[in-house]
This record gives structure tokens, C-alpha cells and sequence, in this order.
């Protein structure tokens, strides 16, 4: 009995697939690291600059909590989309994409 290949269609379309997932997971980890970096700057910033709240009003200083929540948060969702988007790249990788699946987790 012989034995069926799959189409020639069909192999390209789940080439095309793959490349497409592919360009969007690493549109993903660069935008991911972009909003990681400018949450994290922001986050040191106000460690750093904004350390004496006791001059702040206390409409200042929620303001302030306001900000430290979004821009941690923002950090968060980075960090995020870079382990999955890493860890839908390296996969098929044994050692690797066992470990980002775990961090994404």
C-alpha cells in the first residue's frame, strides 16, 4: 500500500503559517522589550528622583501611586510578551524552550 504525502499546497501553506507566527512572535518580544525597558526606567526613576514624598500634596503623591502601578504593570506585560514570544520560538529546543515555557507560566 502506498503511502501519502502531503501536497505540495499543502506543505507552502504551513510554511507561510509558520513564518507568519514567527514574525509576529518576534514583532512581539521587540515591542515586549520596549515597554519593559521604559516601565523599568520609570520604576528606578521614581526610586531614585522621587524618594522624599513628604513634600508631596497628598493629591501629588496618588498621582504618583497612580503612576508606580501603571509603569509596573507595563513592566510586567513586557517582560511577559518576551517569554512567550521566546519560548514560541525555542519550542522545539529541549533544554531552552522547556525553561521559557516554565518562566512563561
Amino acid at each position: 500500500m502506498p503511502t501519502r504525502r502531503p501536497s505540495v499546497q499543502r506543505e507552502y501553506q504551513q510554511q507561510i503559517l509558520l513564518r507568519w507566527v514567527t514574525t509576529i512572535t518576534y514583532r512581539m518580544i521587540t515591542v515586549g522589550a520596549i515597554l519593559f525597558v521604559v516601565g523599568l526606567a520609570y520604576l528606578l526613576y521614581a526610586l531614585f528622583a522621587l524618594g522624599d514624598q513628604s513634600s508631596y500634596s497628598a493629591a501629588d503623591a496618588g498621582r504618583i501611586q497612580g503612576n508606580l502601578t501603571l509603569f509596573g504593570r507595563l513592566s510586567l506585560l513586557g517582560a511577559g510578551m518576551v517569554v512567550i514570544g521566546l519560548a514560541w520560538n525555542y519550542l522545539e529546543e529541549e533544554v531552552v524552550g522547556f525553561i521559557l515555557v516554565l518562566l512563561a507560566v
